[in-house]
Order: structure tokens, then C-alpha cells, then sequence
């Protein structure tokens, strides 16, 4: 997506609760200013990010994602972070207070920084003729952020896959699609975030990817890099028409969600109606499951109310225990454990064991154990380091060692043997285990 494009994207699609989760990251400020600002001193977008600070690409008019503050016909003596602090003495960014902002770090690692780090690839000319403790080494070649994510208790599979407990069951797309793309349900219609970049997506249609839309409205998502490969995202971007780049929300798809807010508002008199006649809201949510629709009228809802089916079905429900369901839109938490599966099941009836990834290979026998060695051997080596950019537990001291000699050769290319991944090796980190 080009910075037009998401400009456009964020002041035009989103509403002003999903820019500002979006902006609460310096990251994300700083390329609203790289369409039509008009200053390169003190004033630059770099300096109006850091100072909390959007723009809403109206001249110079900034606004302030925390304390929506806005200011504009900013003089060249001006400094952002000072005028901001001039202007909004309650906001708590300028105060200094926890406020959820995400400060912008360099992904440039030191010496330090890789110290315990193997890289598989030869280094460049810059990086030989740097033998110093100044010499830095791009994270993003390491598949390693420096920046954090934006809701760390959202990180784990299993927990993103519990928010999907009551996700709409008319929805084309599986939770288990949209966990493994990131994503956790925010519980409002549709509408799905990031855990890491804070990226929001609804309004999901039959044919959606969640990890191209994810790819195609979030580019520069750490997560999203790691998982799928900075080449993945320029594919997408390449083979998304014109029209689909900063639109999301296509007229019929206006056009339907309107329709189907009368239709609900319809629907709420018609109940309305009912209570005040005197049936009760277990009658009426009786008859709409047994119908299986909405009615047409109040006539039809009504003589439903009157039937015997009604009544026979409200003894059964009230004689049922308590946490029976025919449906997953129970909640997770309170579901007896020995069903709790049932919620992780997608449409095609598969299991959904959160945290790993269904595939068609062999899956290996030791979790922990070194993939090389198991598969050479058979046998069971424990494992030391973790592959990089893609993050799997993979080799022994003695394979990790083998495989950065095998680096000293130009024609050299590792590749991750973990489970359905295959991914290019660019290093290994070694982990302990407590």
C-alpha cells in the first residue's frame, strides 16, 4: 500500500476509535506525514510523530491521537513536542503519563545485541570492513522487531482463539483462520485486530484471506514479516487492483449492511410489541429458534407465540441443564472442559489444536528435540536454537555449528527443517530452558 493509499485508508474507512488504536503507534503516525507535508526542519513528520501527533492531510493540521488536541499554521520556529505541551497541558503524552503510546525504535541491532546469535549468511562489504563493537546488523534480515507488540497477552494462539467463542456464526471466514493470521475478535460484528501492529479488519467477505488482507492494509506488521516473508506481502500488493487499495467496503456491501439494519430495527419493534402483550422474552427467543429466521410480520410472530410447539419447547429449555448448547456462541470459559474442543473446530470438521499448524507432512516425534538429528538418526538430541527469521526450535549445538560452516560457501542456502516450513535460514539464536 503506498502512503497515499494509506492515508486515504485511515482517515476515510476507519472511524475514529479504530484510527486512533492504529496511531497509538509512532510507527504508523509517521507515514500519515509522507503525503503532502509541507516542512523538513523542527516541523518534519518525524518530529510531529514523536510529539504524539497525526496528520489529517488538511495543510499543516496535526492531531493528537491521545488527547485529541488538533493545531495547524505552525510557524518555523515552532517545535511540535513544546507547542503541544502549550496547547493541551491535560493531555497525559505530553505529561508523561502511561498512555499506550508505542514509541518508534530502529531495528539496527549492535554487537551486543547478536552476540548470541549465528548468522547463515555471508556478510556484506560494509559489515567486513566493520569489526568494531560499532557494527550493526539489520533485525529485519533476522526476522527480529524491536518494536513490542501492541497487546502481548493477545501473543499466544490459544489465548487469541478463545476471543473467537462467540464469533458470528454466518461468518465465511473460520476462527481458526484468522488466529493463525494474527488476529483476535474484538466482539463488535465482524471485526477483527492484530495483536501486534493493532491493525483492525471487518466487514470480512466469502473469498477474504485474513493473511492478505492483513498483508495488504498492514505491510510493515513485524508479526505478519516474520510469518509469512517480506516477499509474501509484495505479492499480494502486486495483484491487488487499484480500486481495492484503499477501499475496502464495496456499494452493494453498503448497500446490504443498511438493509440489514433496518431489518434489525424491525425485528426489535416486533419484539417489543410481543412483550408488551404480555408473552415473555423466553417465549419470544423460543419461537424465533424454532422459526429459524425473523418473521415477516407481528401476525406471524404472534400466532407462533399462540402454538403448542411454543410451549413444549419452553419446558424443555427450562428442564435442560444448564450449560447445554447447540451452538459454539457459548463462551469458552464457561463450557465443561471435557467439550472445550468443540470449540476449536473449523468448517471443514477438523480439530484446531491452538498454537501449532495443520499440515500434510509427518509431524515430528520429540517436540524439544533437534529436527537434523531426528531426522538423520531417529534419535532424540535435545534442541538449542531457534532458527531465524521463522522462529522454530530446530538444531543442536553440533547441527547449528555444522550449518554456519556451510554458510563460508556463496552457494550455501539453509533452509528450516521444522514441520511444514521450509523457510530460507538467515542466523540462530540460542535459548536456554529453565
Amino acid at each position: 500500500m503506498s502512503p497515499k493509499e494509506f492515508l486515504t485508508y485511515v482517515l476515510k474507512e476507519l472511524t475514529l476509535e479504530e484510527r486512533e488504536s492504529l496511531m497509538v503507534d509512532e510507527k504508523q503516525r509517521r507515514k500519515t506525514f509522507l503525503v503532502n507535508w509541507p516542512y523538513d526542519d523542527q516541523r518534519s513528520g518525524v518530529k510531529m510523530a514523536q510529539a504524539g501527533f497525526y496528520s489529517l492531510n488538511c495543510a499543516d493540521r496535526v492531531q493528537c491521537v491521545f488527547c485529541r488536541g488538533s493545531l495547524h499554521q505552525w510557524n518555523s520556529t515552532d517545535t511540535p513536542m513544546v507547542e503541544h505541551a502549550r496547547s493541551f497541558t491535560f493531555c497525559r503524552f505530553v505529561k508523561g503519563l502511561e498512555c499506550g503510546n508505542r514509541e518508534y525504535k530502529s531495528n539496527m541491532l549492535s554487537e551486543d545485541d547478536v552476540k548470541n546469535i549465528t548468522r547463515f549468511y555471508k556478510p556484506t562489504g560494509s559489515e567486513r570492513q566493520q569489526r568494531t563493537h560499532s557494527e550493526s546488523v539489520d533485525g529485519a534480515v533476522l526476522g527480529i522487531s524491536t518494536n513490542k507488540a501492541a497487546l502481548i497477552r493477545y501473543a499466544p494462539a490459544a489465548t487469541r482463539i478463545r476471543t473467537f467463542a462467540r464469533w458470528p456464526a454466518s461468518s465465511p471466514i473460520t476462527a481458526q483462520r484468522m488466529c493463525e493470521a494474527g488476529f483476535y475478535f474484538t466482539g463488535f460484528e465482524d471485526q477483527v485486530r492484530c495483536f501486534f501492529c493493532a491493525g483492525g479488519v471487518k466487514h470480512w467477505r466469502e473469498n477474504d484471506d485474513p493473511w492478505e488482507e492483513h498483508a495488504r492494509w498492514f505491510p510493515d506488521c513485524a508479526f505478519l514479516i516474520q510469518q509469512k516473508g517480506q516477499g509474501y506481502v509484495e505479492e499480494v500488493h502486486a495483484k491487488t487492483p487499484n480500486n481495492m487499495k484503499s477501499v475496502r467496503k464495496t456499494q452493494a456491501q453498503k448497500s446490504a449492511e443498511t438493509k440489514k439494519n433496518d431489518q434489525k430495527t424491525i425485528e426489535q419493534d416486533m419484539q417489543s410489541i410481543c412483550l408488551k402483550l404480555g408473552y415473555t422474552k423466553e417465549d419470544i427467543d423460543g419461537v424465533l429458534e424454532i422459526n429459524g429466521k425473523p418473521f415477516d410480520n407481528i401476525s406471524m410472530m404472534i400466532d407462533a407465540l399462540n402454538s403448542d410447539e411454543v410451549e413444549d419447547y419452553s419446558t424443555a429449555m427450562r428442564a435442560a441443564p444448564r450449560h447445554a448448547t447447540n451452538s459454539v456462541k457459548s463462551t469458552y470459559s464457561t463450557c465443561p472442559e471435557e467439550d472445550r474442543h468443540k470449540l476449536l473446530v473449523n468448517q471443514d470438521g477438523a480439530s484446531y489444536n491452538p498454537g501449532t499448524f495443520n499440515g500434510n507432512e509427518i509431524q515430528p516425534k520429540y517436540q524439544l528435540g533437534c529436527r537434523k538429528c531426528e531426522m538423520t538418526t531417529e534419535g532424540f538430541v535435545p534442541a538449542t536454537h531457534v532458527g531465524l527469521p521463522c522462529g522454530h526450535l530446530i538444531y543442536c549445538d553440533s547441527c547449528n555449528g555444522e550449518e554456519k560452516r556451510k554458510a563460508s560457501f556463496s552457494n550455501h542456502v539453509a533452509e528450516c527443517p521444522a514441520y511444514k516450513c521450509g523457510a530460507p535460514l538467515k542466523g540462530s539464536i540460542k535459548v536456554y530452558f529453565s
